[in-house]
């Protein structure tokens, strides 16, 4: 059986058109095709699709635009409290000269409700940037 007779031509709600179907029957990328719907969470997703060696469709992920994100939040300015710990003035100024912070304790995850313990760094391009203890910045 040939790789080309296990396209399907239609992937987690998305009608392939003919140039995706196209590109996978010549082992090509398709273009981004927007809409997918995950079956495990139920959220919607865009991917570029490319069939394996061994017939099965693999999915590529876009790089996230975190632009919009940086532009509506105040990630251009460097917070004074982070983690619901308030920053020193020493730690303020260490991150506007590009440097890292003292170890910053018993900050507070948003996503687990754990504390932690981190440094701070600071660009404009990202924001604060966490290095935790024995991690490298990884330059």
């Amino acid at each position: 059986m040939s790789a080309e007779s296990n396209i399907p031509s239609v992937v987690l709600g998305v009608t392939l058109d003919e140039n995706a179907l196209q590109a996978l029957r010549e082992g090509k990328e398709t273009e981004l095709i927007k809409g997918f719907k995950s079956q495990k969470t139920g959220k919607n997703f865009d991917a570029y699709l490319k069939m394996d060696a061994t017939g099965k469709l693999k999915y590529r992920f876009p790089e996230r635009d975190t632009t919009k994100k940086k532009a509506a939040s105040p990630k251009n300015t460097i917070p004074k409290v982070v983690g619901g710990v308030k920053l020193t003035e020493e730690d303020i100024e260490n991150l506007k000269a590009g440097k890292e912070t003292r170890l910053i304790e018993g900050m507070l995850s948003k996503k687990t409700g754990r504390t932690y313990d981190a440094y701070l760094k600071w660009t404009e391009t990202k924001g604060i940037i966490f290095r935790f203890p024995g991690q490298d910045w990884g330059n």
